[in-house]
């Protein structure tokens, strides 16, 4: 992820620089869902050409959660199918054509002697690209809207771009890209006072554990950057990324990006505020965010 800096600092810079002078956005589509879309196409080898087309199969299978958009069930499942067809196509590319990128690392990579069947690629490929895309983009819009709902530690990053880190993990604390996954208990065990048989379906909430005041205190429910500078651990105590052997891999890949998404728009980005209410997607399983538009001082 370091040796990949330059070249994600460059596409947020050109990202960024497109509205700084405008003086408005719509922060969502014109930022927030530009970078990692442009970022996890790129290490996938799709090619230019094709990465929108892989973003509106991403909102389309996503937005589909929602009632309120409209989207029917069929939709959905036109879209991953249509990224699919496209992972199978990037694999026969490579197989004729070998490249060094992660399409290379899931066709060629082996444990302990044996690779992706066909289905498993393309359902790898399709997590790699759904959440490379929107767990980045919802991370960085819920950012932007806390910042901008606390415009005094907005301020203190202006005037302090060290804090930024730190604050990367108090925006993931406090509202993580996705509320809540499914797992399956492998074993008896008790938690909390609660028997959790061996074959139990159990709902982790990551909102509930991120905001638990036995881990971060009585002001859990208090969005404050300043926290990870008298919490250092902060970083390993929130959820956001799970934990054990379904820990999100590409953790570092969304802190790397959201890091820099904050110090370039913390540069060129002065005052922001709000023109209309964020518009959020209607359902339990992702705190995303559809339109965020906000106005600010323009870049002379």
């Amino acid at each position: 992820m370091d040796a990949l800096e330059p070249f994600i600092r460059e596409r947020i810079t050109e990202v960024i620089d497109k509205v700084a002078s405008r003086g408005e956005c719509e922060f969502v589509s014109e930022v927030s869902a530009e970078i990692p879309l442009f970022v996890i196409c790129e290490l996938m080898g799709i090619p230019p050409a094709d990465r929108q087309i892989f973003g509106d199969h991403v909102d389309t299978m996503l937005g589909g959660l929602d009632p309120t958009t409209g989207i029917t069930e069929e939709q959905q499942t036109a879209s991953m199918m249509a990224i699919f067809e496209q992972g199978n196509k990037l694999a026969q590319q490579h197989r004729e054509h070998p490249q060094d990128n992660l399409i290379a690392k899931l066709i060629d990579g082996t444990v302990d002697g044996e690779g992706l069947s066909e289905m498993e690629f393309v359902t790898f490929f399709l997590l790699l690209i759904v959440g490379g895309i929107e767990t980045t983009r919802t991370s960085t819009s819920h950012g932007m809207r806390l910042l901008l709902e606390h415009p005094q530690q907005y301020q203190l990053l202006v005037d302090n771009p060290h804090m930024i880190p730190g604050a990367v993990e108090e925006i993931l604390r406090f509202n993580p890209s996705f509320m809540h996954m499914r797992r399956t208990a492998m074993e008896d065990v008790e938690l909390g006072g609660m028997p959790i048989k061996k074959g139990d379906k159990i709902v982790l909430m990551y909102e509930s554990v991120n905001h638990d005041e036995e881990v971060f205190g009585d002001d859990s429910e208090i969005f404050d950057i300043t926290r990870a500078q008298r919490m250092p651990e902060l970083r390993t105590e929130h959820r956001t990324f799970g934990i054990g052997q379904h820990f999100c891999l590409g953790s570092h890949l969304a802190r790397k990006e959201m890091t820099i998404v904050f110090e370039e728009i913390v540069k060129r980005i002065h005052k922001p505020q709000f023109t209309a209410p964020p518009k959020y997607l209607q359902t339990n399983f992702i705190s995303g965010i559809r339109e965020m538009p906000i106005s600010f001082e323009a870049e002379s």
